[in-house]
């Protein structure tokens, strides 16, 4: 989280905490992220626009993070809600 800079201070409904900000980032094909869309908000998401314009493929990849800040497993289309629950209760 650190290292793409979504690990963040939040602020909701007075409270302050750390947390991911949702973020969008276009990778090219070695890897470089050549545009960073900040604080998307999911009924208003780029991808959705740039996939028609560029004519792209679009799939949601789901990357999951311990407490420390280190990536524990990704998922990439389909999320499986067990693993998500399994993983938040370990």
């Amino acid at each position: 989280c650190e290292a793409y800079g979504v690990w963040q201070l939040k602020n909701f409904m007075g409270r302050k905490f750390m947390g991911i900000v949702r973020t969008t980032f276009l990778i090219d094909s070695v890897g470089v992220i050549s545009k960073v869309w900040p604080k998307v908000k999911v009924k208003d998401h780029v991808a959705d626009e740039l996939s028609k314009q560029l004519d792209l493929e679009v799939t949601p990849t789901f990357i999951f993070f311990g407490r420390d800040g280190i990536e524990q497993w990704r998922s990439v289309g389909h999320l499986d809600p067990r693993r998500v629950k399994k993983s938040m209760l370990a």
